[in-house]
């Protein structure tokens, strides 16, 4: 069968752009973060020692393809519920042409907001996934749909889901550290992130907060069972900056739409009133892990009803938390739990800014990669 040629690509292309106006507006979803959001770019495609490639991940799911939970996580919620497909991983060797006018996914398990968080057990940083986007997406963008690329960015999505390995490679445990001080630098560095992300174009920004880190099996475990307040606190501290951040986002960057999501909020929610949301085991993960460990066994067992238990493994929600945490979000109506709106209404948002392609390709080539600025 003869395959359509570039015209008809780009003419479907554009139809997709005009239909998704009249719904959700959002042409493609751009996944940057952790092990909560990862669909697998380095536990299927390189060898990292953050791994999810193997059962009983993906046990609900059509394939083991590298998340860490049994099916879905919130950032294939968060696509389901924006009328998109499964976002492709980054390091897919399909993921070109034209699997990537959805969005893309970079995400890597066990990175951080910190370029050093993790470094040993080769995973891909924060920085290194927007250098992924700027270096490899961006031109194929621009040789897919030409002057369309602005537009299609500044309608799009970029979630960002990351922070929690940071306190964990840099401050819990044998390495203390002075927690509002490390927030400050967690907190800069987000910033330079999410400025250069607008200076690529984006223009429409989720920020999920980091979950509640010391309620995990894996922190209970380490504390005869009780939540570790340390973790919660360090959690808080960092949801909270991120949260006040929205407001001066916003006044910066001209045409800017920024959501902030407190997982942190949502989560306890749903833990301190789990009956409610037909959950059942808040504090042990569902499949059997490794002693002292977040990951699961390598074909351990696993619990026969995943719905009724929160957590799938030691630190990763189960598919059902995962979509009941995605849903309250796309719709809260509640700004402690999305600031300053909901998702849903994050969706509906034509962008404000008219875009010179030129400048764009310009100001991506002038700066390419301002950590690397001097």
């Amino acid at each position: 069968m003869k395959r359509p040629g570039f015209a008809v690509l780009a003419l479907l292309f554009c139809r997709c752009l005009l239909a998704s106006s009249e719904g959700s507006r959002v042409p493609g979803l751009f996944i940057f973060g952790d092990s909560l959001v990862d669909c697998g770019n380095n536990n299927i495609y390189f060898n990292s020692t953050a791994r999810a490639d193997y059962t009983p991940y993906g046990i609900d799911f059509y394939a083991i393809t590298g998340r860490f939970t049994n099916a879905r996580t919130i950032a294939d919620v968060m696509a389901e519920l924006l009328g998109l497909p499964f976002i492709p991983c980054f390091n897919d060797p399909n993921t070109t042409g034209t699997n990537i006018l959805h969005g893309i996914n970079y995400a890597s398990a066990g990175s951080g907001i910190l370029d050093t968080t993790n470094s040993s057990t080769v995973v891909t940083p924060l920085t290194g996934q927007i250098r992924s986007f700027a270096g490899k997406t961006l031109p194929d963008l621009r040789a897919l749909i030409g002057e369309n690329t602005s537009s299609f960015l500044a309608d799009s999505i970029f979630l960002f889901n990351t922070g929690g390995n940071d306190f964990i490679d840099h401050c819990f445990d044998d390495t203390p550290c002075v927690l509002p001080e490390f927030v400050e630098v967690l907190t800069d560095k987000y910033t330079e992130v999410v400025e250069w992300m607008y200076n690529l174009g984006a223009r429409k920004f989720l920020l999920i907060s980091t979950e509640v880190s010391g309620c995990t099996p894996v922190a209970r475990s380490k504390n005869n069972g009780s939540c570790i307040e340390l973790y919660n606190y360090a959690s808080s501290l960092l949801n909270t900056k991120l949260n006040l951040s929205i407001d001066k986002f916003h006044k910066g960057m001209a045409g800017s739409h920024f959501v902030f999501v407190n997982l942190f909020e949502i989560m306890s929610e749903v833990m301190n009133n789990a009956a409610s949301y037909g959950i059942e085991v808040i504090d042990e993960a569902c499949c059997k892990t490794e002693a002292g460990g977040s990951s699961c066994l390598v074909d351990g067992s696993v619990c026969s009803n995943r719905s009724n238990h929160l957590f799938f493994d030691g630190g990763h929600p189960a598919d059902v938390t995962n979509s009941i945490m995605g849903r309250m979000a796309y719709s809260a109506n509640l700004t402690s739990y999305t600031y300053p709106f909901s998702i849903q209404r994050l969706a509906t948002l034509n962008s404000t800014t008219t875009f010179n392609s030129t400048l764009l390709n310009e100001a991506s080539h002038e700066n390419p990669d301002p950590m690397n600025a001097q």
